[in-house]
């Protein structure tokens, strides 16, 4: 299932659950599951990107190859999260 069937279906409780297993991969250093449930043409923008880091990134293999040489080599600890669900949507605030 990807984050676009999600969306399709405006279930908000199946978002919920995408979202754990997301956190989940991500948390897990699983980038290749964690992009696996991103849409293939997923956009990531990154808008305080240090200098020479890309501040967006266009499809689902180029978010992966990212990922893979940073945030799998570096420790992910969650300090606060807070989760808006909503029938159409589901979007998060992350602080670490």
């Amino acid at each position: 299932m990807s984050l676009t069937d999600v969306k399709q279906k405006k279930d908000s409780s199946t978002a919920v659950q995408l979202f754990h297993r997301s956190l989940d991969k991500f948390l897990a250093k699983d980038m290749k599951g964690w992009t696996d449930l991103c849409d293939k043409e997923v956009v990531a923008e990154f808008p305080f990107a240090p200098e020479g880091s890309p501040s967006k990134l266009e499809g689902r293999d180029a978010l992966y190859e990212y990922l893979l040489s940073t945030i799998a080599n570096t420790g992910i600890h969650w300090l606060s999260l807070q989760l808006w669900v909503t029938p159409d949507s589901i979007s998060d605030d992350a602080a670490t």
